[in-house]
């Protein structure tokens, strides 16, 4: 029996070694809890081989203490034992997990077949809303699937709590992995275009349903940005991946759409759509910057995909279209608060940085310099050669 697993069940059922067995197992959580942080910190380093074995290491770990099925494999009293330190309550077990989850479905860049972590594999309820986590109360939340009849009989003597703003975030990750692999196999048009087509509208039915989903309590708007006040960075970061998986799913219906005479006229309707998308992004991101937040670097991916969409979508849509103007006004006011957001995370994220590089030289290419900086062209001139890396950024 692996050690992670077997010091987690003496804990469980009150080994007369419970003390030594709660310390080991404690020194997992923390070993694994560490390799997080430092995965994070490499990733952000520009150290992103070591970033993708530190990955998988946090994957092998917390798959060795069955954390991913942690609501089937342990009795749901685990928690009561008031002589468990809070890193062994259920709920810090979860987010290990969950931690461990979120991590996996952005490291891989969207390239089907390079995941550790199958969500499919997750037995276990999503984050509980941060009161209840930090009440240490144990109670029961809903899966990853909200189809799983989440209205399930509870176990005794537990109450069902609502989710938090990071299970969303959560659903809105393993939904924008599903698109971005199906994506990356419509690249590679193994299937013909008309299987693709019946796996892209349902797969459009279930970001739709995603959407609709998504609690008032949470929605964008100014009176929810001062009741989250205090995490606007997940807050922000939720609604932008909300609208980026409407900018996959139209990615992956240009590939398909390009394929088929037949529905090549859907063409210029996908790419409106992804503007449509992209510019409430620089919306989004333009709060975060009259707040004074700290983006998450992802904020960074997601703005240049949005800072080249609205460079290059509507000069293409210009070619079939007369009537469509590359430089409208809701265009030019958008571009420069990408463009911000992203300089910022590039002064402490190294790919992002790369990323940066890359869109100075995009808006040369758009005849935008009248948006740059003269540090932005420094940085151009510095990076531009020699590079030993370059991200891969699928939208």
């Amino acid at each position: 029996m692996p050690q992670g697993k077997q010091n987690m069940r003496l804990v469980e059922h009150g080994n007369p070694e419970t003390e030594n067995q709660e310390k080991a197992q404690c020194d997992s959580l923390q070993r694994n809890a560490s390799l997080l942080l430092a995965q994070h910190y490499d990733l952000n380093r520009g150290n992103f081989t070591s970033a993708w074995l530190l990955g998988s290491a946090c994957a092998r770990m917390m798959q060795m203490m069955s954390l991913q099925t942690f609501d089937r494999t342990y009795t749901p009293n685990l928690a009561s034992n008031a002589r468990l330190s809070p890193l062994l309550s259920g709920e810090a077990l979860r987010r290990v997990a969950w931690s461990t989850f979120f991590l996996d479905s952005i490291i891989d860049g969207g390239r089907y077949g390079f995941h550790v972590v199958d969500e499919k594999t997750y037995r276990l309820q999503l984050p509980c809303e941060q009161e209840r986590f930090l009440g240490n109360e144990n109670v029961v939340t809903e899966p990853l699937d909200n189809c799983a009849n989440p209205q399930g009989i509870l176990p005794d003597n537990l109450e069902r709590a609502p989710l938090d703003m990071s299970a969303y975030l959560l659903r809105t990750a393993a939904t924008r992995r599903r698109a971005l692999h199906f994506a990356f196999r419509a690249s590679h048009k193994e299937q013909t275009a008309e299987q693709l087509s019946a796996e892209l509208d349902t797969l459009r039915i279930d970001i739709e349903e995603l959407i609709a989903a998504l609690p008032k309590r949470f929605h964008f708007n100014s009176d929810n940005m001062f009741v989250h006040r205090d995490r606007l960075i997940t807050f922000l970061l939720l609604h932008v991946m909300r609208h980026n998986l409407f900018i996959i799913l139209g990615r992956a219906g240009l590939m398909i759409y390009q394929r088929d005479p037949a529905k090549m006229d859907l063409i210029p309707q996908v790419r409106q759509n992804r503007i449509s998308h992209a510019l409430p992004i620089a919306g989004l991101v333009s709060e975060g910057l009259k707040a004074g937040i700290k983006f998450d670097p992802q904020i960074g991916v997601h703005s240049y995909v949005a800072l080249e969409i609205l460079l290059f979508e509507p000069r293409r849509l210009a070619e079939v279209d007369p009537f469509t103007d590359p430089k409208a006004p809701e265009l030019v006011e958008a571009i420069p608060h990408l463009l911000t957001a992203i300089r910022e995370i590039a002064s402490r994220s190294e790919f992002v940085r790369q990323l940066y590089v890359e869109a100075i030289h995009r808006l040369l290419h758009c005849d935008c310099m009248h948006l740059l900086t003269n540090n932005d062209l420094a940085a151009f001139r510095e990076l531009v050669y020699g590079t030993e890396d370059h991200i891969l950024v699928n939208y």
